[in-house]
């Protein structure tokens, strides 16, 4: 499936940023570069499976007791994910705060991001894309698509 595969390329797009991000001393050009990029694509991709993943699944699981409750816990995680990545992208976007104190925490928190991401990444690639594409294949065979507002 297309969708998909675009997805599944914009995770590895993000970890290759992440690790570039993690190579580069924070307020380098580069630095600056990749973090931008880096943010960009996570608030696109966001936006994607927000559009099209999530209301099929959410859909799906109101008649799977079992899909229901992982969309829960994954809804959670993703939340928590979520404000890791911005309280990160907030704290060390910017020039200034690489000057002051938090300069010493970056180190933590990127390890932090870093790995919350790449879990969060395996979850939506081994989980929630396959329920997806479960569910897309079972629509195509009844000749409906996915209705997704």
């Amino acid at each position: 499936m297309e969708f998909i595969e675009k997805l599944k390329e914009e995770h590895g797009v993000v970890v290759e940023l992440l690790d570039k991000i993690g190579a580069t001393k924070p307020g380098d050009e580069n630095f600056r570069q990749n973090m931008t990029q880096c943010e960009e694509i996570l608030i696109q991709h966001v936006i994607k499976e927000d559009s099209k993943i999530h209301p099929a699944l959410e859909k799906a699981a109101e008649k799977n007791k079992k899909l229901s409750k992982r969309l829960k816990r994954t809804s959670d995680e993703m939340a928590e994910v979520t404000l890791c990545a911005v309280l990160f992208f907030q704290k060390y976007s910017k020039d200034t705060a690489l000057k002051s104190k938090k300069k010493n925490r970056f180190t933590t928190d990127f390890k932090n991001l870093r790995k919350v991401l790449i879990e969060r990444v395996k979850v939506e690639e081994n989980y929630l894309f396959s329920e997806y594409e479960k569910i897309a294949k079972k629509n195509a065979k009844k000749g409906k698509k996915l209705q997704i507002n």
